[in-house]
């Protein structure tokens, strides 16, 4: 487990983090995390009218997307990388 030292995720929730993305596979964790960002961008456009910080959320959303998506994220959440290892 590699841990970045300045990490605000405790070490129980990598591990839960780790879990779910063995359950799921990588790239379903990486879609769902595009997702909620998508709804913070929703909530944060109708509830506050900011517009600015709505497309940040946006922005990281597709970029997360696009990690997603990624050849290389496709391969480790594929079947054949799971019989593998």
């Amino acid at each position: 487990m590699v841990t970045v030292a300045t990490s605000l995720i405790t070490p129980e929730e990598e591990i839960a983090l780790e879990k779910l993305i063995d359950a799921r596979g990588l790239a379903n964790v990486l879609y769902a995390i595009d997702s909620i960002c998508e709804q913070k961008r929703d909530h944060i456009e109708t509830s506050y009218g900011d517009a600015n910080l709505a497309q940040h959320w946006h922005n990281a959303g597709y970029r997360v997307r696009q990690c997603a998506d990624s050849k290389r994220v496709q391969y480790v959440t594929s079947d054949e990388y799971r019989a593998h290892t």
